[in-house]
């Protein structure tokens, strides 16, 4: 087998099943349904995180009015940074496999639809790994807002306690866009590794099967060596951090 590590990232914005589609790929690797991939270390994560500083952000993004979008910025690449050292890094050196359920790119796509400069926003994330793949789930942003309306049984996130990009649909039309942007290689910065991957776009305005089939054909693609690998650069994020900042996040 395949002794690489492999990050892959499923973005896109509310209500278009990216947390459906990753908890659906983690499992079927865990249960050893990509043969090639049994007894391989995975790992599931999401952002914002369950950390200290994701249920900051969390608290705040349903009450913004304590704090301005350039700290809560500044929040979201401080969670990012944490959980990869905490979570992506020591699976990524087990030559494990790593599903985030967004990454720095919702950053970009959501925070700078709200007028934060792009650059500064790749600026302080600057230490954001590549991932190998980078699925984005498009859908458009009225039947997104509808399955939320629609799903009675949404767990943790009621219609009326929705975090407020989700309630915004002309903001949610404004990060569609800025997301396609930057997955169609619109948006390019020889600076910054993370916009250098691999980017693919699903449509995920079918049915969540046939979303899946859709995700589990590039990741299969990834697997077999079709995609270029990215997330090698992730070593290189030793000589840049210090250990106290390691020891602590």
């Amino acid at each position: 087998m395949d002794k690489n590590p492999f990050f892959i990232v499923i973005e896109g914005i509310d209500g278009s099943g990216k947390g459906t589609q990753a908890t659906k790929l983690f499992s079927e690797i865990k249960e050893g349904k990509f043969p090639s991939l049994i007894n391989v270390a995975v790992k599931k994560t999401m952002e914002p995180t369950n950390g200290l500083i994701g249920e900051l952000i969390r608290q705040f993004l349903i009450d913004d009015k304590f704090v301005a979008k350039e700290q809560l910025a500044l929040l979201f690449a401080a969670d990012r940074l944490d959980n990869l050292f905490k979570n992506v890094k020591p699976i990524l050196n087990k030559s494990g496999i790593v599903i985030s359920e967004r990454y720095i790119y919702s950053t970009l796509a959501y925070q700078s639809s709200e007028g934060i400069d792009f650059d500064w926003l790749c600026k302080i994330n600057q230490f954001a790994i590549p991932p190998d793949l980078a699925i984005l789930l498009d859908v458009d942003p009225s039947k997104s807002l509808a399955r939320f309306k629609s799903d009675s049984n949404n767990g943790k996130r009621k219609w009326e306690k929705q975090e407020y990009f989700e309630k915004k649909l002309f903001l949610l039309e404004k990060i569609r866009e800025r997301y396609l942007e930057i997955f169609k290689g619109e948006i390019e910065s020889e600076r910054y590794n993370f916009l250098d991957t691999n980017f693919v776009i699903i449509d995920a305005s079918k049915n969540q099967d046939e979303v899946y089939e859709r995700v589990k054909e590039h990741v299969n693609a990834l697997i077999k060596g079709e995609y270029p690998r990215k997330s090698t650069k992730q070593f290189e994020l030793e000589k840049y951090t210090s250990k106290t900042l390691h020891d602590y996040l």
